[in-house]
């Protein structure tokens, strides 16, 4: 092979594995675990973003659901099942309950203050 060639066949950095390095030194499925866990070894999970009491325009977040939502309530009163991901980017506001739209967000919303 030559010194451009990298297409090397080296084995993955974590102990016990045989398989090919693919990024990082790891082998594609230590390289996934560490992605979902930060961990390539997957023993250190990351810990869930509280948001408990956090509001995201209309919605409060109330408390958290299996995988990676929270439990929404929205100042109409209902509820909604949100992403953290998307609540904490702005990507939902509101419930948005049947398409009814709530109209303008002023200061005085119940619920606020």
């Amino acid at each position: 092979m030559s010194a451009t060639d990298t297409t090397a066949a080296s084995t993955c950095s974590v102990a016990g594995c045989d398989r090919s390095a693919v990024k990082r030194g790891w082998c594609s499925a230590h390289y996934m675990r560490n992605h979902r866990t930060g961990s390539p070894t997957g023993s250190v999970p990351r810990a869930r973003l509280d948001i408990a009491g956090r509001r995201f325009g209309r919605l409060v977040a109330t408390e958290p659901v299996a995988g990676a939502g929270w439990r929404c309530l929205c100042d109409c009163g209902r509820t909604r099942v949100a992403r953290t991901a998307d609540l904490t980017r702005g990507m939902v506001r509101e419930c948005s309950h049947l398409g009814v739209a709530h109209g303008p967000l002023t200061d005085d919303q119940p619920g606020e203050g």
